[in-house]
């Protein structure tokens, strides 16, 4: 569901559009530059549509998959 301003979507409508449409990989990448950026996992969740927990998943996985490589 999309909100609408005005006849237009919103930028917040837009960006989790854009989100969305990416695969899985790219939100992955997405959700790891947001979190390098300094941006918090309840502020990246709000910003991707996402819950706090897919967050906290994706970042996680992420660390698995660094430490298995050292």
């Amino acid at each position: 569901m999309t909100r609408r301003i005005g006849g237009a979507l919103n930028a917040d409508a837009l960006a989790r559009l854009h989100f969305h449409a990416l695969d899985r990989v790219e939100q992955a990448q997405a959700i790891r530059r947001l979190a390098a950026t300094g941006q918090g996992e309840h502020t990246i969740a709000c910003a991707t549509g996402l819950s706090v927990e897919q967050i906290r998943r994706v970042l996680a996985e992420h660390d698995e998959q660094i430490g298995t490589a050292i």
